[in-house]
């Protein structure tokens, strides 16, 4: 499945370990990330997760537990928990970084910084 994408996998030739995105279904790891917190935050899964991988197909960054399916985990389970409590918040943090990485770029037509483009 390197590379590929999900075609009605039911989870059952998944090797348990093995990264499998949730989100797009490819094997292809793009990079391994040790995080350590400095504080947990109990509205936002992301805080607690330590270990992520971004997927090498659709960029998502994935909390290992769900790309691996730490302790027996399913991959419907996985791609449960990813699009229940994971999905939004790791675009929406993606996004927010990128932006923060760029604000200083933007220009509106008037040459001053804003949205109002």
């Amino acid at each position: 499945m390197e590379g590929g994408t999900f075609d009605d996998n039911d989870g059952g030739d998944d090797v348990q370990g093995e990264f499998i995105c949730p989100e797009c279904g490819s094997g292809t790891i793009g990079d391994h990330l040790l995080v350590s917190p400095a504080m947990t935050d109990d509205e936002n899964p992301w805080s607690v997760v330590t270990q992520r991988i971004r997927c090498g197909y659709c960029r998502s960054w994935v909390p290992a537990h769900l790309g691996q399916r730490w302790g027996g985990m399913s991959l419907d389970r996985a791609k449960e928990e990813w699009h229940e409590s994971f999905r939004d918040g790791g675009i929406s943090q993606a996004r927010r970084e990128r932006e923060a990485r760029y604000a200083g770029r933007r220009r509106t037509k008037n040459g001053e910084d804003g949205s109002d483009y």
